[in-house]
């Protein structure tokens, strides 16, 4: 029960994703010449694939949508665009501020400043971007045609002073009023996916500028 409400929680994220957004202030800005800036990265998120059939069946049909998404994201090799999302900002980060680029291979086990400052130790600024939600589904009365909605959400932490500096959220959806100019099930997962990869590339590219501009 506890995995089924979970992933209900999860399913509805991108949707509800918080509105606010914050930028960065002046005044911390300058804390940050010659330190080093470095990504955080995490365990691939569940991916929610939404269809028609599944979504009749309650709790059960989550479950069954979570083991579809996830079967999708393994065996065409998708990737979650937090990770992409964060070499963009550190290398951004690192030219606009004079600081120093750490690369990233190890996974957090926990959101946590006390995890994360375990986890990456060589860092004093922390870009700890997280997808909150990744997903497509059916438009409610057109079954045949479906949009990609994807969420994530940046905070910025300076690891040595263990302070959140600020915190942004981005929620990437592309479904058009006209239904029929939408995609359907099969232009999403034919080719290896590469409607849905596609899809993904816009929305890791709208978070990156997003997030820059707070930045």
């Amino acid at each position: 029960m506890k995995l089924q409400i979970t992933l209900i929680i999860f399913l509805l994220l991108p949707a509800c994703a918080p509105s606010k957004k914050e930028s960065l202030k002046s005044s911390d800005a300058g804390v940050f010449s010659s330190k080093s800036i470095q990504a955080s990265k995490y365990k691939q998120p569940t991916f929610i694939a939404i269809t028609a059939g599944k979504g009749a069946f309650g709790a059960v049909g989550v479950l069954g949508m979570a083991k579809a998404g996830n079967r999708l994201v393994k065996e065409n090799n998708i990737q979650d665009p937090a990770n992409k999302i964060g070499v963009s900002l550190v290398n951004f980060m690192s030219k606009k501020y004079n600081m120093s680029a750490i690369n990233n291979s190890v996974v957090a086990k926990s959101k946590s400043l006390s995890s994360l400052k375990s986890t990456y130790p060589k860092a004093d600024v922390l870009l700890d971007i997280k997808t909150r939600g990744w997903q497509f589904a059916h438009y409610p009365t057109k079954f045949k045609y479906y949009h990609v909605t994807y969420s994530a959400r940046l905070r910025l932490i300076n690891l040595k002073a263990n302070k959140v500096m600020m915190t942004n959220n981005c929620v990437y959806t592309n479904k058009p009023k006209d239904h029929t100019k939408a995609f359907s099930h099969a232009a999403l997962v034919a080719n290896s996916a590469q409607g849905l990869k596609n899809e993904l590339v816009k929305a890791q590219k709208y978070c990156i500028n997003q997030f820059k501009a707070s930045l």
